[in-house]
């Protein structure tokens, strides 16, 4: 158990360890000479309690153990999953390659996607549309021109068609109107 002392230099107190019980030392405050004295028995009169401890600085507090958060069914949960690197991202990482984060690509499961996105699906749509119109009006417009009676096929027709549809739901889906 510390034992108290008191400075008479400066009148500082703190506690000085057992082992200093007798000897002489000097104050931290103002370094005056201090005897440590010798602690009375056990069934002596009772210290009083010290608001300073200069003498010694206080034991770190010892280190809590892990303890993950628990679900409410009382289990604890996982920590989360970090692999250790793999030669290879290693390399990578040695010349200056920046590994993807953990949040890279989210946007595909959400319904937010980067602007660049919905401008890149919009000048698809609006690519789409436009070829198929060129589709669609050719094979009209070589039979209106024909002066034969020949019959012109009408593939051109359908695939232009389709790819009208098609870039109509890539323009709405870069709006977010239709789901994905």
């Amino acid at each position: 158990m510390p034992i108290d002392v008191t400075c008479d230099g400066c009148g500082a107190r703190f506690k000085a360890p057992d082992a200093a019980a007798g000897k002489k030392g000097k104050c931290k405050k103002c370094g005056a000479a201090i005897a440590v004295p010798v602690p009375e028995p056990v069934g002596g009169p009772a210290a009083e309690d010290d608001m300073y401890d200069i003498a010694e600085p206080a034991a770190p507090a010892p280190a809590k153990p892990y303890r993950p958060a628990t679900s409410s069914d009382g289990v604890a949960a996982a920590p989360p999953y970090k692999p250790p690197p793999t030669a290879a991202s290693a390399a990578m990482m040695a010349r200056g390659v920046v590994p993807k984060s953990a949040s890279a690509g989210a946007w595909k499961k959400s319904n937010n996607p980067p602007a660049i996105m919905k401008v890149l699906g919009i000048g698809v749509g609006v690519i789409l549309i436009l070829l198929g119109l060129l589709f669609v009006s050719a094979p009209i417009m070589a039979m209106m021109n024909d002066k034969t009676g020949k019959t012109v096929r009408f593939k051109g027709v359908f695939l232009g068609v389709a790819m009208i549809v098609t870039g109509v739901t890539a323009i709405a889906k870069a709006f977010g109107k239709m789901g994905g």
